[in-house]
């Protein structure tokens, strides 16, 4: 079973959503495997000003993004993308061995974002220069 604090967050997830304006966008997960997270975050300077996360999925898939989302904010690109799945366990509590890939699904739609964020920029620079 999941733990109170799982059950707390999936039944009232405060950092769920879209961002419409949001200009850093990643997913990553599967129908096949049932769980997938999308995390959109709005960079300034380099900085996550805001970000939410949108699941599909389990309790554990919706309080993982939840959780991630809420410790990304005022972290650096860098900083997101050495977030400590560990303290996101932590926070959670016990996670079932099937379903400890939310927590590597959440390392991989933050990397994806970052690395759209990262490429989005780059485009900018280029027409720039053009």
């Amino acid at each position: 079973m999941y733990s109170q604090k799982i059950m707390e967050i999936f039944s009232d997830p405060e950092n769920m959503g879209e961002i419409r304006t949001a200009n850093a966008i990643g997913d990553a997960g599967s129908a096949g495997i049932g769980d997938i997270l999308k995390f959109y975050m709005i960079v300034d300077g380099g900085q996550i000003m805001e970000a939410k996360c949108k699941a599909f999925g389990s309790a554990v898939a919706i309080a993982v993004g939840s959780v991630c989302a809420q410790k990304l904010v005022g972290k650096t690109l860098d900083e997101a993308l050495e977030l400590n799945i560990n303290e996101v366990e932590e926070t959670l509590g016990e996670i079932p061995d099937g379903k400890k890939h939310c927590l590597q699904l959440a390392k991989e739609a933050i990397a994806a974002a970052v690395n759209y964020y990262y490429k989005k920029q780059e485009k900018a620079e280029k027409e720039e220069v053009n």
